[in-house]
């Protein structure tokens, strides 16, 4: 199946727009992490690598269990129900962790972010194993490569872009706006998934 005819399905869409839209999570972390830990508590490079180990050692945690999770969603129910119902319930972990970082953060607690960041970490790990899949879910053959593949483009070009953008909008030492363009991105990844596939399977048997 060539480029054209992939892209005129409407579940390719929700698969690349909320790898677009998702994927910036974890580049944020691994870009900006260290240099909010130094500039907003001061923190050297030896305390901030003492520190920030925890937060990933809770996203290797959210991809085991997101794994297993849905599993046993989809063995209960269906691949449509399993595999949406781990994507919120990622994501709406990384929308708490980032509320919760905005709203309880002060320059006395930074341990307090770093497990804060270990629950947004564990979220994006809980659903992107899910979201990184679809692609098998909705074709089969060598257009899997392709959709995974153009997915995969997708989804290196948008932290470039996340990287400027959170480079204009914490100019001014702020990283509360950062905070909240993640919260609305995360948003909308999981609306493009409800919006452009209505239920998860083989779009068309012919392929």
């Amino acid at each position: 199946m060539g480029l054209g005819k992939i892209l005129s399905f409407r579940e390719s869409w929700g698969v690349l727009l909320c790898r677009f839209f998702i994927e910036p999570i974890w580049w944020f972390f691994a870009g900006w992490m260290p240099i909010y830990l130094n500039s907003k508590f001061g923190l050297s490079i030896e305390e901030i690598g003492n520190t920030m180990w925890i937060s990933y050692l809770m996203a290797a945690a959210g991809s085991i269990l997101g794994g297993i999770f849905t599993e046993q969603a989809i063995n209960r129910s269906s691949v449509n129900a399993g595999r949406k119902v781990s994507i919120v319930i990622g994501s709406a972990l990384i929308i708490l962790a980032f509320i919760g970082i905005i709203m309880f953060v002060k320059e006395t607690n930074f341990m307090l972010f770093i497990y804060l960041a270990g629950v947004a970490l564990f979220g994006f790990q809980f659903a992107i194993g899910n979201i990184q899949t679809l692609s098998s879910d909705l074709l089969k053959g060598p257009s899997v490569g392709t959709l995974a593949g153009l997915a995969g483009t997708v989804a290196a070009v948008s932290p470039m872009i996340m990287n400027w953008f959170i480079g204009q909008i914490t100019s001014g030492g702020s990283y509360v706006p950062a905070f909240i363009a993640i919260t609305i991105s995360v948003g909308l990844g999981v609306l493009a998934i409800f919006f452009f596939i209505k239920k998860v399977r083989l779009v068309d048997n012919t392929i």
